[in-house]
């Protein structure tokens, strides 16, 4: 079995601008990967940090005093859903990383880093 007929005319109506659809999503993800830096930045540098990723789309934050586990509990409590980064390691190891996906658009990126500068220092 194949595709259905509707994905097939989809997909034949967007492969022409698959090029310029490809662009604009970089370009959309480079300006969020910005934006998160830019927010991140204001969290105690004391707590945190992170490089610039040199492929895919998300940032991986760097906790320096305080487990991933429990950041990830205190986000949640907020509302602010994030994985630690054992959830993507074998064996589960790392609990010094939080994952951030820079696909969420300004706003939720906003929330994300509220959140985390609330959590990492609440004496703000």
């Amino acid at each position: 079995t194949g595709p259905s007929a509707l994905d097939q005319i989809v997909a034949s109506r967007l492969l022409p601008s698959l090029s310029d659809i490809s662009a604009r999503r970089a370009r959309l993800l480079a300006s969020n990967l910005e934006h998160l830096q830019q927010r991140l930045r204001g969290i105690n540098p004391a707590e945190v940090s992170w490089h610039i990723p040199s492929g895919g789309i998300t940032v991986w934050l760097e906790l320096r005093a305080r487990s991933a586990h429990q950041v990830v509990q205190d986000c949640a409590r907020l509302g602010v859903l994030l994985e630690p980064a054992s959830s993507y390691t074998v064996g589960g190891r790392d609990d010094r990383h939080l994952r951030i996906p820079f696909t969420l658009p300004p706003p939720a990126l906003d929330r994300v880093a509220d959140v985390l500068s609330q959590v990492l220092d609440p004496a703000r």
